[in-house]
This record gives structure tokens, C-alpha cells and sequence, in this order.
């Protein structure tokens, strides 16, 4: 058995002329280790060798990992087809919410470096013969009877020098090949979308905002334009709130994620900016919605009243006071039984929802409640007389009414209103 593999080694080295000059030397190993092989018997193994030699397909190691040059020119492949897809559809993609913008110019770099790297390492000869795969055919057959003694590390190490220096295989040519069409090709991608963002510095978050920005305002524009030309104007002009609505809230997380806000610049295309929590975000002025030609009368009275209830709230606080709470209540159930079809009830009916939470139960940083007597405020109560006095005819009088109740029997200590989201739900039906 181990003449059989020592032949398969011996074979590949004295039929290859990339290695002659060990082919010789370990000729000589063979006729002393095996007597009486020749090399016209190793012949009748040819098959057998080319398949060691196979085998024995050379590697580079990145990222100290080792990659076959035969795996190479797939992965290379793979990767560029990736690039590929990414720019014919994210070069010019117009729609914010698919945007990968961002992800085609980082997959751009991190190959481009990525293929320099490669290069770098072919050039140098930093690949290595995959050797382990038959380490053990070469270190079995060493002398070890005095005369003479060859060692592991110097049989191996003379293999290694011996491949780096003779061999020009015809899959490193095929990698080099592909990773000089790949840089020119990522050099193209590069040109194309600095001539598209007009900026020597397209990856930087000035122009990944902006270019998003631009594209929220064409979804913005093709609403409006909807609009315009529709028929049903209710139903046209709730698409286009619900659009504005949709991409502020998008363009807000990405101007928030990438870290870049301009004032100025966001407000030519329509938005103001205001300030929550320490941070500036944007958001469409019902007003400028309303400028539209033909705007429906309900939709001008709901925007009116969403115009007004813009500041109620902010870092989880109420602004106003509990009477003027008590009053956007109102005004609420009041548009409501107005326009009983409203195209954009189920809206109204959440936000009101909402208003009334606040109104008996509060918020985080404005409880209805003194935290250490544990009895609602003065103001909540005299809110909730005037209530049941004055807004009989108010949606969710009734829950309001046998809350203050409630609390009027427990000495008007806090009592939390149990299951009180969906109780209030049931009453507003």
C-alpha cells in the first residue's frame, strides 16, 4: 500500500515539467525506498496521478482563511453578479422604501478592496500548494536509517518553494483575468453614480439623505398628481394624506439612522421641523395639504382639527391643559357625527381613541394622578364634572361618566380602569 502512494506522488512530480528539478530528487527517494520500481511502470498509474495532481490545485490564504483557486473564480463570479443586480436595480430606483442606494455603494467598496486585496496576494505569490491533502505521502518515505536523513519540514518546505516558483497555472491566470474585468467594471458603477449625485463624495450622509429625500417627494408629487386627475376626490385625497403620512415617518427613520439634518434644505420641498425628545424631525403641515385645488369640505374640517392637536403632545407630556384636552374630545365626536361616512373614519375613531386615554388615564410624564396621595388632580375632576354636565352628547360620555363615578366612590383615589382600551372601544361602537 505504501509503495501504491508513493508512486501517485512520484508520478505527478516526473510527468509535470514544473518539477523537474524535485521530480529528480525524489526519483532518487523512490529507487531507494522502493527497489526495483521504474519509471516506465509508473506510467501504467498516469490516470491515478492526475487525479493527485487535481487535487493538488494551488490556494491563497485571506483573512487567514484558505480559498482554492478553482473556489476562487466562482466566488469571484458570484460576488459581481451580486454587484450587478444591486446596480441595475438600486442605481436609479426611485421608491424610498426599496432604497439600496446605500447598500450598493458599500457592497462597491468593500469589493473593490476586496479585489485588491486578492491581487495583491496573487502577485505576490502569497498562495500556498494545498500539500496537507497528501502530506502524508510525502513525510511517510523518509530515510531513517542514517544515510541519508531527510526531515518533514524541509521535505515539504522544498515542495512549497518548488510550486510557488514553477508552476503558472491556468486558474490563477483565470482569476487574474476576471479580477482585472471586475475593478474596471466596479470603476465604471463608481463613475456612474458620482455623475448621478453630481459629488465627489456620493457615500457620505448629506447625499444619501438628499437623494432620499428627493424620492419621498416625488411619492409625494405622483399623490398630488393622483389627485388632481381622480374623480373621486375622497377617496383621491385620502391616498395622498396617507402617502405623506406613510413616507415623512420613513424619511424621518432615515434621516434619523443615518445621522444628517438640514433644516433648509427639507424645507423646500414642504416640510417644517420641530422637536421631540432632544432630536429634530419633520413632518408635512396640514395647511400646505389643504392649498390643493378642490380639497373636500370633510377633509378640510379633519385637517383643521389635526392642525391643532400638532403640539398637544411632546417626550411624553401633555402641552395643554385638561379642559383644552376636554375640548379636542369634543371636537373629535363632533366631526364625527358631522361626516358618519367619512372615508377616513377609522382614523378619526383611533385618534379619538388616543385623546380619551390621555383624558382618564394619562401619560408617562403627565399622570392624572399625584403620585403621593394617590388622588386624581383637581383639574381632572373638575374636567370630568363638566363633562357629564355640559357633553352629554359626546362619544364616550358614558365611559367618562361611570369613571368619575368610579373614582367619586373610592374617595377619588386612582382607581386604573381595567381592560380601559378596549372597554372605551366598545363603547364608542
Amino acid at each position: 500500500m505504501k509503495k501504491n502512494l508513493f508512486v501517485l506522488v512520484c508520478l505527478v512530480t516526473l510527468t509535470n515539467p514544473c518539477y523537474a528539478g524535485f521530480g529528480s530528487f525524489l526519483k532518487d527517494c523512490a529507487d531507494l525506498a522502493a527497489p526495483g520500481f521504474g519509471f516506465n511502470e509508473a506510467q501504467n498509474v498516469q490516470d491515478a496521478g492526475k487525479m493527485v495532481l487535481q487535487n493538488a490545485n494551488q490556494t491563497f490564504t485571506y483573512n487567514n482563511e484558505y480559498i482554492r483557486i478553482d473556489d476562487l473564480a466562482d466566488e469571484l463570479t458570484t460576488k459581481m453578479e451580486h454587484i450587478d443586480y444591486l446596480y441595475n436595480n438600486y442605481l436609479t430606483d426611485t421608491d424610498p422604501e426599496t432604497d439600496g442606494h446605500e447598500e450598493l455603494i458599500t457592497a462597491i467598496n468593500n469589493y473593490f478592496s476586496y479585489l485588491n486585496g486578492v491581487q495583491n496576494l496573487i502577485n505576490n505569490q502569497v498562495y500556498v500548494p494545498v500539500y496537507y491533502r497528501y502530506k502524508d505521502l510525502l513525510t511517510k518515505y523518509k530515510y531513517n536509517n542514517n544515510d541519508p536523513f531527510i526531515e518533514d519540514k524541509r521535505l515539504l518546505r522544498s515542495f512549497k518553494n518548488e510550486v510557488n516558483t514553477g508552476i503558472k497555472d491556468s486558474n490563477i491566470v483565470k482569476v487574474d483575468n476576471l479580477i482585472t474585468e471586475h475593478i474596471a467594471k466596479i470603476k465604471q458603477y463608481s463613475n456612474e453614480i458620482a455623475q448621478i449625485y453630481n459629488h465627489s463624495t456620493y457615500s457620505n450622509k448629506e447625499i444619501t439623505v438628499k437623494k432620499f429625500t428627493l424620492k419621498v417627494n416625488t411619492k409625494i408629487q405622483n399623490a398630488i398628481d393622483n389627485f388632481n386627475n381622480s374623480t373621486d376626490k375622497e377617496q383621491a385625497f385620502k391616498d395622498y394624506f396617507d402617502t405623506v403620512t406613510q413616507y415623512t415617518d420613513i424619511l424621518n427613520s432615515k434621516i434619523s439612522n443615518v445621522g444628517y439634518f438640514d433644516s433648509s434644505f427639507f424645507k423646500q420641498y414642504g416640510f417644517e421641523t420641530y422637536m421631540a425628545e432632544g432630536s429634530y424631525y419633520l413632518r408635512y403641515p396640514y395647511t400646505n395639504m389643504t392649498q390643493l385645488f378642490d380639497v373636500p369640505q370633510d377633509w378640510q374640517d379633519w385637517l383643521y382639527i389635526l392642525s391643532k392637536r400638532q403640539n398637544d403632545l411632546e417626550d411624553a407630556s401633555l402641552m395643554i391643559s385638561v379642559e383644552e384636552l376636554r375640548k379636542a374630545i369634543v371636537s373629535m365626536s363632533d366631526f364625527i357625527k358631522k361626516y358618519p361616512n367619512f372615508v377616513a373614519k377609522d382614523d378619526v375613531d383611533e385618534e379619538l381613541k388616543y385623546y380619551y386615554f390621555y383624558y382618564l388615564d394619562g401619560i408617562d410624564n403627565s399622570p392624572i394622578y399625584d403620585y403621593e396621595t394617590n388622588k386624581v388632580k383637581p383639574a381632572y375632576i373638575n374636567s370630568y364634572k363638566t363633562f357629564i354636565d355640559t357633553n352629554k352628547d359626546c362619544i364616550g360620555y358614558k365611559t367618562v361618566e361611570n369613571y368619575y363615578n368610579k373614582l367619586k366612590n373610592n374617595n377619588f383615589k386612582y382607581v386604573e380602569r381595567a381592560g380601559r382600551w378596549e372597554k372605551l372601544w366598545r363603547n364608542f361602537a
